[in-house]
């Protein structure tokens, strides 16, 4: 996937995720690392970016590795880091800037990823030692309570906090109901990348082998597979009466109606990550796109970090 550089110094940028509603009034991730290596949470650089209608706001930078953000709608934004060990908190996007209006949050793991509902609950989770734990944030007391963790998993999706699904490592599916995990059998051997929960009867669920899953009340079953075969798909989304998946240097696809084939709606958009929760929102390694009714797509940030940090040395030499 084209990513943006390398530069006068040996780097290469790339956004990794993106949270928010419109192109005007979203978050995203950049990430910065030496130009053709392998990556390494001690050679990398983190920026959270906002978009508002204006320009883009470089919130604050790191040599942390940021794993992923939320925004919560009228509420505030969250950021992991994963070198840390904590979870930023920014509640006023007026105040992005300002490295003081961030609260810190300490949390006993490495976070890797957030889910949170409108209303502020935070769940966070990540490593802790050789294990995956799993903590949830009460938004009044700000302080994480410790959850069940159903193995080593990688996403999180609901529509409240007893019904919950999480994905993950070679086939990981299970469900919670407010007082266990129930694993869900999926015949598949491929980590999970991608997860949403659309309803009660409705899930899907992406892998790295390149699979579309599909569930409802009466279990899991595959559903389509990457045009390209054998390549991994990143994320989904349900949005407009669509599914849509990130398919990454394969494009934006769309699932075909009621069929079982995934159609590239938008092979130049070569995402990785989606937020459908108002536009259908894009993170691609290059830029971030967006569109409003599915056919007309526009993008920022094309080439935007590496020429804001062209001329300055990678903060993990500092």
């Amino acid at each position: 996937m084209p990513m943006q550089g390398p530069d006068d110094q040996a780097t290469q940028c790339q956004y990794t995720a993106v949270s928010g509603f419109t192109l005007d009034d979203c978050c995203f991730l950049g990430l910065r690392t030496p130009f053709e290596t392998p990556f390494s949470p001690f050679q990398c650089e983190s920026w959270p970016i906002y978009a508002d209608p204006n320009k883009l706001n470089y919130c604050y930078g790191t040599s942390n590795w940021l794993t992923a953000l939320w925004r919560v709608p009228d509420g505030p934004l969250y950021v992991a880091d994963n070198s840390e060990g904590t979870v930023r908190r920014l509640q006023s996007m007026a105040e992005a800037k300002d490295l003081h209006a961030w609260e810190t949050l300490k949390i006993d793991l490495q976070p890797l990823g957030l889910f949170a509902f409108p209303d502020g609950a935070l769940y966070v989770w990540g490593r802790q030692g050789e294990k995956t734990a799993l903590r949830v944030l009460d938004a009044k007391t700000k302080k994480f309570k410790a959850m069940p963790s159903p193995g080593a998993m990688f996403e999180l999706s609901g529509t409240a906090p007893d019904r919950l699904w999480a994905s993950g490592e070679e086939g990981l599916l299970a469900r919670w109901d407010g007082r266990k995990w129930s694993e869900i059998s999926v015949e598949t051997e491929f980590n999970f990348t991608g997860l949403t929960v659309v309803s009660d009867d409705e899930m899907w669920a992406t892998t790295e082998g390149g699979e579309l899953f599909e569930g409802s009340r009466d279990g899991w079953a595959l559903r389509a597979r990457n045009p390209s075969k054998g390549e991994a798909l990143f994320d989904v989304a349900r949005w407009k009466g669509a599914v849509w998946v990130a398919g990454g240097d394969a494009g934006l696809m769309k699932l075909s109606g009621k069929g079982n084939k995934l159609e590239v709606v938008k092979p130049n958009v070569d995402a990785v990550s989606l937020d459908a929760r108002e536009h259908l929102l894009a993170a691609c390694p290059g830029k971030v796109s967006g569109t409003a009714d599915g056919k007309n797509f526009e993008a920022i940030g094309k080439d935007a970090l590496i020429e804001f940090r062209n001329n300055d040395s990678p903060l993990w030499d500092e």
